[in-house]
């Protein structure tokens, strides 16, 4: 009977926890004729001032289910107030000159835009963050979209090289790689048949581009017991 009463017990809270969480919202735009998905995240309580975007984009292969298992943003927005939208991409994102028929930087401007009308986010507070084939992605919009994006965060990827397009606008910008990523080298060089940039880089161009200055400061961060180069 006691195990009985503890299961119940379980079960109720599991099933209450489980009605409070908000659900994702599935949307659809239709680019040049493909059907492109995406996986909206509202923040409960918020239903009259403007909040901020952050537009999530998964790595190779992947999905947007799995991208918010990964990364998962929404206990931080339900505390700050932003929306969060991990889109799909078709099988990867096009962030090389050869866009076989999928332009994915049109996508992500079109979804900017649907987000901004259909839920009232800030266009000036709209920001892109992406691990690996999405990070490469998200450092294509930050050259192609840059005045439409307020800053970006890059994982696990740098910048192609010779793909028709670089950066060009400052904003800022947060890069995260390991510097033993057997798939992304730190070093750049050749990935997946392109070339693309060293993550030290990569740096260099941004510092040179938002004019920073080139000694980093250490900022200290005790809940990663570690210390952050911030320029």
């Amino acid at each position: 009977m006691r195990y009985f009463t503890l299961m119940m017990l379980l079960f109720s809270f599991l099933f209450a926890r489980a009605q409070s969480i908000t659900p994702l919202i599935k949307g659809e735009l239709v680019i040049d004729g493909n059907k492109r998905s995406f996986a909206t995240y509202l923040p409960p309580g918020n239903k009259t001032s403007k909040m901020p975007l952050v537009i999530s984009l998964h790595g190779g292969f992947a999905s947007p289910k799995g991208m918010f298992h990964l990364a998962d943003f929404r206990p931080v927005a339900d505390r700050e107030k932003f929306i969060v939208v991990c889109p799909a991409s078709k099988h990867i994102w096009h962030d090389g000159a050869n866009l076989h028929g999928i332009d994915d930087v049109k996508f992500i401007d079109q979804l900017i835009t649907y987000i901004i009308k259909t839920y009232n986010a800030d266009p000036d507070r709209v920001y892109v963050t992406g691990i690996s084939n999405g990070g490469f992605m998200t450092a294509r919009l930050a050259c192609q979209l840059s005045q439409r994006i307020a800053a970006v965060a890059i994982v696990a990827a740098t910048l192609d090289i010779g793909e028709g397009y670089d950066l060009e606008r400052p904003m800022p910008a947060l890069y995260m790689h390991g510097t033993s990523d057997p798939i992304v080298k730190y070093d750049g060089g050749k990935l997946f048949g392109r070339s693309v940039y060293s993550q030290d880089v990569v740096i260099d161009k941004w510092i040179a581009l938002n004019n920073c200055e080139k000694v980093p400061r250490l900022l200290l961060y005790p809940t990663l017991q570690m210390m952050v180069p911030a320029f």
